[in-house]
């Protein structure tokens, strides 16, 4: 990446998806010569790590997509710099990254308020409160994928509701809190949603299934997998 930046100074879009070898130091020099950068890929890079982030904050102002799945290294700090640095943010991918925390979605709130699509799948350590302050501060939120994030429950999802309604696509895949409340309230909040997964969440019944039928007419695509009741 280094010779890339060195002779493709005016590089807007790069993939390095599943490049595992790739370091810090590559993204760093990436950073400083290709400052007009817009979009990264750097799903499962395991190497990197906050250093990355802060150099692509620093150097590369104009991001407005960034991918981070499975890059198990980054923490609230890198996210947090990307947040300052790259106040245009519309698009992240954090989905596996386990270190993520309230405090990293909260940076993202107040620095991003443009985000319209977040994937958190799998970020455990995230609760209703990060959500809530999610939905406050990016209202034009469309997309949003919370699959496994045991902690989140009903109070978070009624944020969402409240704060976003514009919300087309929400994942809520392995959700064990979400109950019929939570899918009431997207369904009365959220009426162009058109996609919603709740597979394996077990605890809402046919009430809240009748709740987004009447809410969302225009749902095109629902996903019901093992939801025993």
């Amino acid at each position: 990446t280094g010779a890339l930046a060195e002779c493709c100074p005016g590089l807007i879009s790069i993939k390095l998806y599943g490049c595992s070898k790739i370091t810090d130091v590559g993204i760093g020099a990436l950073a400083e010569g290709c400052p007009g950068l817009t979009s990264i890929n750097l799903g499962y890079c395991s190497k990197i790590t906050d250093v990355s982030i802060g150099a692509l904050a620093a150097g590369c102002p104009g991001l407005t997509n960034i991918g981070l799945s499975c890059c198990s290294k980054v923490t609230d700090v890198g996210i947090g710099a990307l947040a300052e640095g790259c106040p245009g943010l519309t698009s992240i991918d954090l989905g596996y990254c386990s270190k993520i925390t309230d405090v990293g979605i909260g940076a993202l709130a107040e620095g991003c308020p443009g985000l319209t699509n977040i994937e958190l799948g799998s970020c455990s350590k995230i609760t209703d409160v990060g959500i809530g302050v999610l939905a406050e501060g990016c209202p034009g939120l469309t997309n949003i994928r919370l699959w496994t994030c045991s902690k989140i429950t009903d109070v978070g999802i009624g944020a969402l509701a409240e704060g976003c309604p514009g919300l087309t696509n929400i994942i809520l895949r392995s959700c064990p809190k979400i109950t019929d409340v939570g899918i009431g309230a997207l369904a009365e909040g959220c009426p162009g949603l058109t996609s919603i997964n709740l597979g394996g969440c077990t605890n809402f019944t046919d009430v809240g299934i009748e709740a987004l039928a009447e809410g969302c007419p225009g749902l095109t695509n629902i996903e019901l997998g093992s939801c025993s009741k």
